[in-house]
């Protein structure tokens, strides 16, 4: 699965329980393909750069993990193509910058603006589940 992307939600690779208790986020992420439903909060064409949060939690206002979003560089993505405030399903590789933070090396968006973002992470749930019974076996 990893050439489609494992499919996360940027909470949950924000999520404190997800990344083990070493120095840093980068002993699990870095250099993982993973795919994301990302809303654009930003979008700065120029410096090829968006800013993403999660949808979900975005329409949560009692999240305390609202404020996570994430960098994500889209230097090898057609300008053009991204708008602030769309919903995209976005395929790309984890890496950490200077600071240790993580950022996602856009390869693949594709708009899926009109996609109930609830629908698709409850159908996430159950090919997660589908799957580790599957292997399981």
């Amino acid at each position: 699965m990893s050439e489609f992307g494992y499919p996360i939600s940027i909470y949950e690779l924000f999520e404190s329980n997800s990344i083990p208790e070493t120095t840093s986020q980068s002993s699990t992420w870095a250099g993982k393909t993973i795919r994301i439903l990302a809303l654009l909060k930003e979008y700065f064409p120029v410096d090829e750069i968006a800013i993403a949060s999660d949808p979900i939690q975005h329409s949560r206002v009692d999240s305390n993990n609202q404020g996570k979003s994430l960098n994500i560089k889209t230097n090898l993505i057609k300008a053009g193509i991204l708008a602030k405030g769309g919903l995209y399903l976005i395929i790309g590789n984890v890496n950490i910058n200077a600071d240790d933070d993580l950022f996602l090396q856009a390869r693949t968006v594709t708009d899926v603006c009109g996609l109930d973002p609830n629908v698709y992470w409850e159908s996430i749930k159950m090919q997660r589940l589908l799957l580790s019974s599957y292997i399981s076996k």
